[in-house]
């Protein structure tokens, strides 16, 4: 190489260097500067000073830092102080606008103070935009930006929150207040857009989590102020969980606070659907269900945590259950969109939920308060349905008989509702009830034994309790899980029954409601059983010693050659009948007549039976009794209770003299016990189904009924009235009889009632169903008793005196209707020995 070329090389070799050194030399006179001005930054004390160095740092130096070291070198020391700055500057806003100073110096100052928070905002705004350049980086890289930010945004969209209240009429002057909340938005999408660019989160579970809690407590704010940005909040919540799901879970992250805030929205929304934006509200359920799903989905595996919190929603769903909305008269179009946009959703999650043994636990532990009855049925019958067409494995895991025995458990407390609801399907309309029904027996009969063991004693039990309307629903439940079922099962449960239940039937005093529901289960399933099956049946439980058992199943299904047994019963009644009438009648043979008289009053008309001796001895009793006038004796208002139920059976059959002489016996009894009473009832009701002979037969019967008839019409009970109407009725429907009734019954209140209720008119106007059975929800089966109010010792002891009285009175009586009045004392002193004990 020549001189010349080396000296030009040299020269240029000379030039690089130099600029090389101008550029280290450049770097650190900007390492210095940026030190000298975040020291500056945070030892100033003047606010507007400070956001001027800010302002610096941010246009002259961010942009030149790498995204690797930003944080270190600036972002950690610049966020931080400005997130003071601007909360201070916020609580000095706050405090002006709450002070006693006139308004017009207040507007001045507050312009300022918001002027300087709207160039707080611009400045993290622009953070963000520098940072948004970079096309990826770790959340480490930026790990100041985050919670700082979100803490700004917080304390920006509370004090818009408040801006009413704390502004008062002056608030429309500050058109800073929508600019700061614009701002406030605009950095708010931008920390979301920094969160999409994240590559890497692995070490940073914590953060995550810090970042999703204050998303959520920034919900709960926007919900109040902007639905547009609330729904964006979540938005930005769901994308940075779903991102980052497999850190999260690792961190055993929490879905609880998120569940409960969006429930409070969805109630809040549903409480005020029916005021404004019905539609509008609706939607933004919807959104929130499916926010609630896929957090369900993405973190559901604290089930114990996120249960109680679901059913809570579903519960409050449940009281706009279309259906409902029906009867509460909402709009058809907005009883559409809840179905479809609300009701869609719930049943999603509800089919999640059933597959959680959790929930059922929930189901049974729910306290049955009277209001919530209707939404704990819609909830329980969802679920059934659910089960039974999603889930119908899940069926036998063992937690279905604890929601069974809690459906009955609310049932106690309230039973209109079931009559109330139509569920309507694409087949058909059916109540709530009905539907119920059919998917208990349904569930039921797919349960595994151990199971369907419990269920069974669950509806066993129900028969018994005081509601009414739970023994109705065991019975119809069982009684078509029955039907479903094979007839060996049948013919097994009414063995089980009838052996649990063995003393109760053959108690012949008893008349509890309870009961009635027992016979009527073991007739029905007694009815579904083959002929083979009913053979059996009697083979095990033979007429001679099981009669109590047969009046349920009806003499008239026993074979004919088990016909000598009911003749024998007959002769009995006959034999018994004479020695009562002839005084030689124990007490014991008094209870066998008593017995007699029920049995005779199940049977039915047998041309094998030969029943003229019974038809005479029955006359003859009626005669014993008003020749004893027996009406007010305590003792005998059982027997003649069965005295008027046997006459029923056979009452066409005796002449008319006979008939006219117990009817007027009849109309002496109707000032006994409300059972005789309604036992009198049932036999005027047996004329409607006889002829008589004559004109002049049918006048003298008919007068005398009338007579009974106003009796019974005017008695206090409304159950005898109501009786009375419907066999009047019974009676109207034969156009001779009518005039005569009318003319024997005319005037006054009685006739109004009769032509009423003839003419389905209610005096005190018209009750709908659901009117009709809350009212019937008031009825309850109780004791009652003048010493059933709790009474002082004296009046206890007078109550006590006359109870004692009135068993001497029945005793001496009885011992004297019975020619053995010598056994009289000391059968009592047999008594008050047992009394005084």
């Amino acid at each position: 190489m020549d001189r010349q070329n080396q000296d030009v090389f040299c020269e240029e070799l000379s030039d690089l260097f130099n600029d090389h050194v101008f550029e280290m030399h450049n770097s650190e006179d900007n390492q210095n500067s940026l030190t000298a001005l975040i020291s500056s930054f945070t030892t100033h004390t003047n606010v507007e000073e400070r956001l001027k160095i800010a302002q610096t740092l941010i246009h002259q130096h961010l942009p030149s830092i790498s995204i690797i070291i930003v944080d270190e070198q600036l972002l950690k020391h610049l966020i931080p102080v400005l997130k003071d700055i601007y909360a201070n500057l916020v609580k000095d806003v706050q405090a002006v606008a709450v002070s006693n100073e006139i308004i017009s110096d207040k507007l001045h100052v507050l312009q300022n103070s918001l002027q300087m928070c709207i160039t707080v905002l611009k400045m993290l705004g622009d953070i963000l935009d520098c940072l948004l350049k970079t096309k990826q980086f770790a959340l480490c890289d930026v790990r100041s930006v985050p919670l700082n930010t979100i803490e700004m945004l917080l304390v920006t969209f509370r004090h818009c929150k408040d801006s009413n209240t704390l502004y008062g009429g002056y608030s429309h002057k500050l058109t800073e207040l929508l600019t700061i909340f614009k701002l406030a938005d605009n950095v708010h999408k931008k920390l979301f857009a920094l969160f999409e660019i994240v590559a890497d989160a692995s070490d940073e579970g914590v953060l995550l989590q810090e970042v999703l809690k204050f998303l959520v407590e920034m919900g709960e704010i926007l919900a109040c102020i902007n639905v547009k940005v609330n729904a964006f909040n979540w938005k930005c919540y769901m994308s940075i969980a779903q991102k980052f799901s497999h850190i999260l879970n690792k961190e055993s992250f929490s879905i609880r606070q998120p569940l409960i805030t969006l429930v409070n929205e969805i109630i809040n929304n549903l409480k005020l659907m029916k005021k404004d934006n019905a539609q509008n509200r609706i939607r933004l359920c919807n959104f929130n269900f499916k926010v609630i799903s896929k957090l369900c989905e993405l973190f559901g595996t604290n089930t114990q945590e996120y249960c109680p919190i679901i059913y809570d929603l579903l519960h409050t769903c449940y009281r706009y259950y279309p259906p409902l909305l029906v009867l509460e008269e909402y709009q058809e179009d907005v009883i559409c969109v809840v179905d479809s946009l609300i009701f869609s959703q719930v049943a999603d999650l509800l089919r999640d939920l059933c597959l959680q043994p959790c929930f059922y636990q929930i189901l049974e532990k729910v306290q049955p308060v009277a209001q919530n009855t209707l939404v704990f049925y819609a909830i329980t019958f969802k679920v059934m349905s659910s089960l039974l067409s999603s889930h119908p494995e899940i069926i036998t895991f063992g937690r279905v008989s604890a929601m069974i025995g809690a459906f009955f458990t609310m049932l106690e407390r309230g039973h209109s509702e079931f009559w109330d609801v139509i569920i309507a399907t694409a087949d058909n309309k059916n109540s709530l009830y009905d539907d119920s029904v059919v998917n208990l027996a349904d569930i039921i009969c797919v349960l595994n034994e151990e199971e369907f063991n419990r269920v069974e004693q669950i509806l066993f039990q129900a028969i018994f309790v005081e509601c009414p309307w739970c023994s109705l629903l065991a019975v119809d439940i069982w009684n078509m899980v029955l039907r479903k079922e094979n007839l060996q099962l049948s013919y097994e449960t009414i063995c089980n029954v009838i052996d649990q239940t063995k003393c109760l039937l053959a108690n012949e005093h008893l008349n509890q409601p309870q009961l009635i529901f027992l016979k009527n289960f073991l007739q029905r399933a007694f009815d579904n059983l083959s002929p083979n099956y009913r053979a059996m049946l009697l083979d095990k439980y033979p007429l001679h010693s099981n009669l109590h058992v047969w009046k349920v199943f009806r003499f008239e299904h026993l074979p004919k050659t088990e016909l000598v047994g009911i003749a024998a019963e007959i002769i009995n009644v006959v034999h018994k009948t004479n020695s009562l009438i002839a005084g030689n009648c124990n007490s014991e043979e008094f209870q066998i007549l008593c017995t007699g008289l029920d049995t005779v009053s199940y049977i039915r008309e047998h041309s094998e039976i030969d029943t003229s001796h019974l038809i005479l001895a029955l006359f003859n009793l009626w005669k014993w009794v008003v020749n004893n006038q027996l009406n007010e004796v305590q003792l005998f208002k059982y027997f003649l209770q069965k005295l008027i139920s046997a006459t029923s059976n056979f009452l066409p059959h005796f002449s008319i003299d006979k008939l006219l002489a117990i009817l007027n016996a009849v109309n002496d009894l109707l000032t006994a016990n409300v059972n005789v009473q309604i036992s009198t009832t049932s036999l005027l009701s047996t004329l409607t189904k006889g002829s008589l002979n004559s004109s002049l037969d049918r006048k003298q019967v008919l007068t005398t009924v009338s007579k009974a008839f106003h009796k019974l019409l005017t008695h206090k009970n409304p159950i005898i009235n109501q009786n009375a109407l419907e066999v009047f009725l019974q009676f109207s429907d034969n156009c001779q009889r009518n005039a005569m009734l009318h003319g024997a019954i005319k005037g006054g209140a009685v006739e109004k009632r009769i032509s009423n209720f003839i003419n389905n008119q209610i005096e005190l106007g018209p009750l709908n169903t659901r009117e009709y059975f809350k009212m019937q929800n008031k009825y309850q089966y109780v004791h009652s008793c003048n010493a059933s109010t709790a009474p002082s010792e004296s009046e206890a002891g007078r109550e006590l005196e006359t109870v004692v009285k009135r068993i001497k009175m029945n005793v001496e009586l009885f011992h004297k209707l019975t020619n053995r009045t010598g056994e009289a004392d000391e059968n009592l002193a047999k008594i008050m020995t047992i009394l005084n004990a």
